[in-house]
């Protein structure tokens, strides 16, 4: 214990996780920050503060606390913020070095319950670097010293880690290239990426794709390798009518990044917008013989759930083309299994009367193929 801090106080305690288990986050930074004027060495407060900035989506200004919270105090406690921060700004190597270099320094910090949760945030570093033997094996330790009424990570988040090293490992596209770079000249820099994201949000919900288009256009001027805003500029302009600009921009982004499931799936909408039939059902047969769980856990994966909107988006577009092109069983049993998503609840990006409109076609066909 650390009497003499305000953040080992139980007031301090009490109040800080209130307020995260309200999820009230911009009050707790706004409260931190104004503690940290009058309690600067306070490392609690620091560690603390920087897992708020986190939160908040500020990783820049977290690893700037992370950093003199860990000079105040190296403990496995403030390790472990410092390495979070870190794989938040993608400082991969450094996190793996740092790890092994206080593992030795430290010996009984590393015992820690603590110190094992940290290699979790080892094993993404590997992961990211595509090292997937040392990724495995570090998890495989993690659990080995695993107390599971210490960690701060549920066995369901241990095991699915271990499944997406699993599943990145036996996925042949989803190759690190060394020389990518996605910092710097032609890229967002974390806040600019974070205030992008709160803006697109926004003005999708208000649908002013007119105003999406105009700035979009701008901003690849300033950004011209950020692959994501060709995706967004390409549902824009599909939205508008601009049919054919939109698959330019699909292309762009595919062709850029390929491994990306949403490129795929942007492109694949674009092509049917378009009617390239053809294209369509080769594209999306190539991004559905993926598979969900490769969707879900590659390198730009998202989850399950994002998988299975994915995938139901292009069962829908590739039913809807082979219609189009005579292949009526073909579309028949793509439009089964996308209505089998669709029952299930899975959210997509298909309206509704586009929906009805190819299950009253087919079951026109049907009823006419019956007689």
């Amino acid at each position: 214990m650390h009497e003499d801090l305000y953040g080992d106080s139980e007031e301090y305690v009490n109040r800080l996780s209130r307020l995260s288990k309200s999820g009230r986050h911009q009050e707790a930074f706004k409260w931190l920050s104004s503690l940290l004027a009058s309690h600067p060495d306070d490392f609690i407060i620091l560690a603390d503060f920087a897992r708020i900035c986190l939160v908040l989506g500020y990783p820049d200004k977290a690893i700037i606390y992370a950093n003199k919270a860990f000079d105040i105090d190296q403990s496995a406690w403030t390790f472990n913020a410092l390495t979070d921060a870190m794989l938040a700004v993608k400082d991969y190597s450094t996190i793996i070095d740092l790890s092994e270099k206080y593992e030795r320094q430290h010996p009984d910090e590393a015992l820690s319950q603590l110190f094992n949760d940290s290699l979790l945030t080892k094993a993404e570093a590997y992961l990211a670097l595509q090292m997937f033997n040392e990724a495995n094996s570090t998890v495989v330790r993690h659990i080995t010293h695993r107390n599971e009424e210490d960690s701060d990570f549920s066995h369901d988040e241990v095991m699915q880690l271990l499944y997406r090293i699993k599943v990145q490992k036996e996925s042949p596209d989803n190759h690190y290239d060394e020389d990518e770079d996605d910092s710097g000249d032609g890229y967002f820099s974390f806040e600019q990426a974070r205030d992008f994201d709160q803006r697109i949000n926004q003005l999708e919900e208000d649908g002013d794709f007119n105003t999406i288009y105009d700035w979009l256009s701008d901003l690849l001027t300033q950004f011209p390798k950020e692959y994501y805003l060709h995706v967004k500029l390409s549902q824009a302009c599909l939205e508008i009518g601009k049919r054919e600009e939109g698959l330019d921009h699909a292309f762009n982004a595919y062709n850029s990044h390929s491994s990306d499931p949403l490129c795929a799936d942007a492109l694949i909408e674009a092509l049917w917008m378009n009617n390239r039939d053809s294209d369509v059902v080769k594209y999306a047969d190539q991004l559905l013989a993926r598979g969900v769980d490769e969707i879900a856990y590659c390198r730009y994966g998202d989850g399950i759930d994002y998988a299975k909107e994915i995938v139901a988006d292009t069962l829908f577009f590739k039913a809807a083309s082979l219609f189009s092109l005579g292949k009526y069983e073909d579309s028949q049993k793509a439009f089964f299994e996308f209505r089998r998503h669709d029952l299930a609840g899975v959210n997509h990006g298909i309206n509704r009367e586009d929906i009805d409109h190819l299950d009253l076609m087919l079951q026109l066909l049907s009823d006419t193929s019956a007689n």
